[in-house]
């Protein structure tokens, strides 16, 4: 599934949709910008999911491209932890708790291909999952939460000021603690 949001005087051709994405944008006024996201539940354990998108501009050159370098993009995220030892992937004991990621190990230990590092359980299994990726020098982390169908849904990008912090809360539950919300600042 995707969405469109539009910003200085730009109009999305469409809200919103499934599949492909593929529109033909007839103007963007000058400092409009159009803004998609895409969402989509991965079958299976691929070891990597490789998204690209791409701006096509007409052959006929109709429009001038100053910088057509910059008219695509590639996001890839691994599955494989940044670290392997078992401090990233503890279960849920209390109703609330939190994490600092380590931001400057993470800076010199990072590319622009995400990677899982930290992971939480409670007793339904992963409960969550912390992606990090460095872009343009800068840290950037997202909250991947486990949805009402059982799969993890990533989410917003963002660029910390700080380290990276981590907070949940949990709800008790027979047998042991089941996150009720998670926070990624």
């Amino acid at each position: 599934a995707w969405t469109c949001a539009a910003s200085g005087a730009a109009i999305c051709p469409d809200s919103g949709g499934t599949g492909t994405l593929d529109h033909v944008v007839a103007t963007l006024p000058t400092g409009g910008t159009l803004t998609y996201a895409y969402f989509g539940n991965v079958t299976g354990r691929p070891a990597q999911i490789v998204n690209v998108a791409e701006v096509s501009l007409p052959v006929d050159t109709t429009i001038e491209d100053p910088n057509a370098g910059n008219n695509g993009a590639t996001d890839t995220d691994q599955l494989d932890d940044l670290f392997a030892d078992g401090f990233e992937a503890p279960g849920i004991n209390a109703a609330s708790g939190g994490f600092r990621l380590p931001g400057a190990s993470l800076r010199s230990a990072l590319d622009e291909v995400a990677r899982v590092t930290y992971r939480l359980s409670d007793v339904r299994g992963e409960a969550l999952r912390v992606y990090a990726r460095v872009v343009g020098g800068e840290l950037q982390v997202a909250l991947a939460v486990r949805s009402a169908d059982g799969s993890l849904r990533l989410g917003n990008w963002q660029t910390p000021a700080g380290e990276p912090e981590l907070s949940w809360t949990a709800t008790p539950v027979a047998g042991g603690w089941v996150l009720s919300s998670a926070g990624l600042r």
